[in-house]
């Protein structure tokens, strides 16, 4: 609200009104202004944690670096005062990975919770969604007693899915009178993605290498030869006058064992004008 005052008895002049409207307009612009300077500079640097994050999965990275750096992002984007990565063990157990920001008095890592009561923990894999939860109004069981003893009062979390099935989630707290962001589940959500892509990477390249490992004790390969379809053979010879020709072989391969079945040997030759028949009959 824009407001003049006059102390005088003369009343203020008729364009008052007019005037304080166009400036109240350029109030207004510069709020606008600032907020969108806001979430735009709120954007970037999301943008660059998921960057950072995702040139993580890129590399390779073990999935317990990415769970830390994750969480690490999570905190510094959101004002998170604790962030955590926990793993769906069944549905009556969640175990602890990562955490940033709590007392190791209270809680650490490598700790398996009951998912009693009501926590976002036990919401997620009710949902199959995003949750929040307000400690001052719910919130009872295992879960909310150990974050009510390190003075959290809010908590987001968002569930972590690796091909379509429910595999864990990453949790926000704030302490105190802080609250989290409206969007704070919307943000955490984003990082999820690269969790599981990080996830379904490792399990895939354990696959990958068991199935290698299966290769070589069939084929009797020694450990560190590695195991290979492709191969070269050179073979030289005395000179001789051979003619043009082209050998195909067509075979078939058993990626889980290595058995090579030929399905079909193709030999073409140019011989030119044979003078003979019969002597190239048969080669």
């Amino acid at each position: 609200t824009l407001m003049a005052v006059k102390s005088q008895s003369t009343p203020l002049p008729q364009e008052t009104d007019l005037r304080s409207g166009e400036f109240t307009e350029l109030v207004a612009t510069a709020i606008a202004n600032a907020e969108a300077r806001g979430e735009l500079s709120t954007l970037v640097e999301e943008q660059a944690a998921l960057r950072r994050v995702a040139t993580l999965v890129a590399e390779g990275a073990a999935p317990t670096e990415v769970f830390d750096a994750v969480i690490a992002e999570v905190g510094q984007l959101l004002g998170a005062a604790q962030t955590g990565l926990a793993r769906y063990e069944n549905e009556h157990e969640i175990s602890v990975l990562a955490i940033r920001g709590q007392s190791p008095e209270i809680l650490r890592s490598d700790v398996r919770l009951p998912l009693d009561g009501d926590s976002v923990n036990a919401r997620i894999p009710r949902t199959g969604r995003s949750a929040r939860l307000n400690f001052a109004e719910q919130g009872s069981g295992s879960i909310a007693e150990v974050l009510r003893r390190d003075n959290v009062n809010a908590t987001v979390g968002a569930p972590i899915v690796v091909d379509g099935a429910l595999w864990g989630m990453i949790g926000a707290s704030w302490r105190g009178d802080d609250q989290p962001p409206a969007n704070a589940e919307t943000r955490v959500e984003k990082f999820t993605d690269l969790v599981a892509t990080a996830i379904a990477n490792t399990e895939s390249r354990a696959e990958l290498a068991a199935s290698e490992a299966r290769a070589r004790g069939l084929a009797g390969l020694p450990e560190g030869v590695p195991v290979k379809l492709d191969a070269w053979v050179s073979h030289d010879t005395a000179p001789s006058t051979y003619p043009n020709g082209c050998h195909v072989c067509e075979v078939e391969v058993d990626p889980e064992t290595g058995t090579v079945d030929v399905l079909r040997y193709t030999v073409v030759d140019d011989f030119g004008t044979m003078i003979n028949p019969m002597v190239v009959e048969g080669q």
